[in-house]
């Protein structure tokens, strides 16, 4: 039994690993997805949360630069909403990115990772 690259060095082989019965089949797939998941995390209603802010820093936005044309708000009103709009387009984008390193992150802990895994990440980046 082949495993996947243990997190800490090790002094031995894999035969005198498997020997010993701590490492079950599987058990390393579950220390890999506790790394790269978090407990409790809900990634897609992460994600999610994140489009709505999103979309919601977009309209704060067009409020704060339609009172400026009105001279209702300043131009530190508007630069400061501007400021939160380019936050919330970051910690988005972020969001995604980790969500796709995370999903090929399993894939390949559970040694599934395919040539079709990796395409199918690069059409989304590109988008």
């Amino acid at each position: 039994m082949e495993y996947p690259s243990r997190p800490e060095p090790f002094l031995g082989n894999d035969e005198a690993l498997s020997a010993t019965g701590l490492v079950q089949p599987g058990s390393m797939i579950r220390y890999h997805t506790r790394l790269v998941l978090a407990e409790g995390t809900d990634v897609t209603a992460w994600t999610e949360a994140l489009k709505q802010a999103l979309a919601s820093s977009n309209l704060a936005l067009e409020a704060t630069q339609a009172g400026f044309e009105v001279g209702t708000r300043t131009s530190v009103d508007v630069l400061i909403s501007l400021r939160e709009t380019y936050r919330t387009q970051r910690d988005y984008a972020g969001a995604r990115y980790q969500y796709l390193l995370n999903k090929l992150r399993l894939k390949q802990a559970a040694g599934i990772l395919t040539d079709n895994d990796l395409l199918e990440v690069n059409n989304l980046l590109t988008q």
